[in-house]
């Protein structure tokens, strides 16, 4: 389960994000690109070290000085929140 605060976090950060990313033409490109700018600091972190840069849970965890399941929690909740936002946006509109 994400944490609320977490959770809040993004939904005020896709909310200021609700007009940006417009040079990209496909619109679920946009909502995508809005999603990942919206995750809180260390999910999104977390986030783009495993699937951008291709490291592995240790790895993640040793680059962000956190313990493995630290990372995995993080990555986890990512996950869940890029997700829950791709829902949110096309639900909305966006």
């Amino acid at each position: 389960m994400i944490r609320p605060l977490a959770f809040l976090v993004q939904r005020i950060r896709e909310a200021s994000l609700r007009g940006a990313f417009t040079e990209v033409s496909d619109p679920r490109h946009r909502r995508y690109m809005r999603a990942m700018a919206s995750l809180p600091d260390a999910e999104h972190a977390a986030f783009r070290l495993a699937r951008i840069e291709g490291l592995n849970v240790p790895r993640i965890a040793a680059e962000l000085g956190i313990s493995n399941a630290q990372a995995e929690t993080h990555l986890a909740h990512a996950i869940e929140m890029i997700a829950s936002s791709l829902r949110r946006q096309e639900r909305k509109g966006w």
